[in-house]
């Protein structure tokens, strides 16, 4: 196990990086970062099922505009069926801000029927049963790294995530409508092996952690080291979303900072950075406003460039413009800000990982 832990340490800082940022990031930023998360896990969810969509046609999807596809994959699980069970589990999070974020969003799913009957909803429950069910025999609270071993020999057991090529783990083509192993269902709660051992205090999804090349039973070695970089993978791609979540939220402030106290824009704001595109029946659900006070926030904050709009199928999809003009700009003015004991508090969880690292590594061998 030591070789894998020489490879950890990258992703343990990007991992204490992210937990000590999120211990400071204000509300309106986890809960723009959360909706993030979302997105992220719910498109890929539909793509590793076999759906293949553009970004664009997945808001539009979303927002009841259109199908997903325009020749949906038999092979695939129903993608209404499989976004609304994934917004489902993550309504129970433990972080409060997801569960939240994952609440508002099922609400707010307006996509078309899937015409599928109570099996296709039974299959993609038990689907995320079973992930849940294999994450928590495998955590270990000393160290991730036996837990994420301990994971991967479970997913190569299990009939529904091992995958159908095992002996060659490149060889798949990548053809779009081909249905990959489930391994969506596994990421939403891989972070459960981060929380227990006391690395990430928030267990949130790591979308893109368990992957297929990382499931060798030939080289373990190998697979360790492929495993601790795509953890780092996965926690860097969370710490640029919580960037961007940050940015967002200090734009929305800046910008609308001569708006009354109880004005919806910054709520409306925030959701459109977080999650992406949407159409003013969704608005008018998640604001609780009806249609005319709904173009009222819209027109205004389309007139301050702050949204922009494109029409399809008759209808609009609202979609934020918040974008910095350099990324200097935006870090430089916001580092005075920080105290000496926000500071701390990072320095702090950074010592914390090293000490983690220190000690799962005195109790392993070669």
């Amino acid at each position: 196990m030591k070789t894998a832990e020489r490879a950890f340490p990258a992703a343990a800082l990007a991992i204490g990086r992210l937990d000590g940022a999120l211990s400071l990031a204000s509300e309106t930023t986890q809960s723009i970062f959360a909706s993030a998360l979302l997105r992220g896990i719910t498109t890929t969810a539909l793509q590793h099922e076999g759906h293949a969509f553009t970004q664009s046609r997945f808001y539009a999807w979303f927002a009841g505009l259109t199908t997903l596809t325009d020749e949906p994959a038999h092979t695939a699980r129903p993608p209404k069926v499989v976004c609304e069970a994934v917004l489902t589990e993550l309504a129970h999070s433990s972080w409060g801000p997801l569960a939240t974020a994952a609440t508002r969003l099922k609400c707010l799913l307006l996509a078309p029927h899937d015409h599928s009957g109570d099996d296709a909803h039974k299959d993609v429950h038990l689907v995320i049963e079973e992930a849940r069910r294999i994450v928590r025999e495998s955590t270990d609270n000393r160290s991730p790294f036996t837990a994420l071993a301990s994971l991967r020999n479970a997913i190569l057991e299990h009939p529904t995530f091992a995958p159908s090529e095992t002996a060659d783990p490149f060889s798949w083509s990548g053809e779009a409508g081909l249905r990959l192993s489930p391994f969506w269902a596994v990421d939403i709660f891989a972070g459960e092996c981060l929380s227990a051992a006391g690395w990430l205090r928030p267990s949130l999804p790591l979308t893109g952690l368990i992957r297929r090349e990382i499931l060798c039973r030939s080289d373990p070695a190998s697979a360790d080291t492929m495993q601790a970089h795509a953890l780092e993978e996965a926690a860097s791609h969370l710490n640029r979303q919580l960037l961007e979540a940050v940015h967002a939220e200090e734009t929305i402030r800046r910008r609308l900072a001569d708006r009354r106290s109880t004005s919806r824009a910054p709520a409306l704001l925030a959701m459109l950075a977080g999650f992406g595109a949407m159409r003013s029946s969704q608005i008018e659900r998640l604001l609780g406003l009806t249609r005319l006070g709904a173009r009222s926030i819209l027109s205004s904050l389309e007139s301050d460039g702050l949204v922009e709009r494109r029409t399809l199928a008759g209808a609009h999809l609202y979609s934020a413009t918040l974008h910095a003009s350099s990324l200097g700009d935006f870090v430089s003015p916001s580092l005075p800000s920080l105290s000496s004991a926000a500071l701390d508090a990072f320095d702090v969880s950074l010592a914390e990982i090293d000490r983690l690292l220190g000690r799962s590594s005195a109790g392993t061998d070669d």
